[in-house]
């Protein structure tokens, strides 16, 4: 955990906010099970808020539920009160070994259901071979990337075969917002020779295309971001948002 002089205590499975604000406790995410939370918190570790503003998420510790028994440290949990998918059922298309709880570190549900995660502890799978704890895996039974795909751009020096995977954002065109997004303000800087932009769009992710004709060709000049501003260091011209 940390402290905070403004928010207090920050446990380590809160949610918290790179704007300086804690989203969720773990024991609000929590509270619709009735849980008797022995400590502080259980932890945290897979995580997605659906557009709907439910919260699925992982715990890093097993706690008794009177309601729905007990929720393991794999399961994949809402914070509605329910219980989305035990560990042995995103797994039960694959073959492990052993069977037991292999942990839920990362998940993104797709919009016609289907999960992809990746387990906090690594396995050997009697089909599949050895399946690390940083695979992205499908409930669907596939290997979706392994861990050393995901990292080949960084071209890590050691030589391990995974670094783990803790967390997952995935930017699609399957799903997108349904309103647009929009330009609040755009100001021309003269004396630095750029040009300052803010928006407003419900987007998770964002990105500003450029042209020099206002029907001209748009190309991208920014990287995906989740931020709601940029400065385009090239000097004026005509811009577009694309939103994810």
């Amino acid at each position: 955990f940390q402290s905070s002089s403004t928010l207090g205590v920050i446990q380590h499975g809160d949610v918290v906010s790179d704007r300086g604000r804690i989203v969720h406790r773990n024991l609000e995410l929590l509270s619709a099970f009735h849980v008797t939370v022995p400590g502080p918190d259980l932890g945290l570790d897979a995580l997605q808020v659906r557009e709907t503003g439910e919260v699925l998420f992982s715990i890093g510790s097993d706690v008794p539920a009177p309601q729905v028994g007990q929720l393991r440290h794999g399961d994949l949990l809402s914070n509605s009160g329910t219980i989305v998918a035990r560990n042995a059922e995103l797994l039960a298309r694959f073959h492990p070994a052993v069977s037991k709880d292999y942990g839920l570190d990362a998940v993104y549900v797709w919009p016609n259901g289907e999960i992809w995660f990746s387990t906090r502890d690594g396995f050997e799978d009697t089909q599949l071979g050895t399946i690390g704890s940083g695979d992205l895996l499908s409930d669907e039974g596939m290997v979706i990337f392994h861990n050393l795909e995901l990292m080949a751009a960084f071209a890590p020096v050691e030589d391990v075969s995974s670094f783990g995977l803790d967390a997952l954002f995935v930017v699609t065109d399957l799903t997108g917002p349904a309103a647009p997004s929009r330009f609040t303000n755009i100001v021309h800087n003269p004396g630095r020779g750029t040009v300052s932009m803010q928006w407003t769009g419900p987007g998770k992710v964002f990105q500003v295309l450029k042209a020099a004709q206002v029907n001209g060709l748009y190309m991208p000049i920014s990287p995906l971001m989740p931020s709601v501003d940029y400065e385009d260091a090239t000097g004026p011209g005509y811009y577009r948002l694309r939103q994810w």
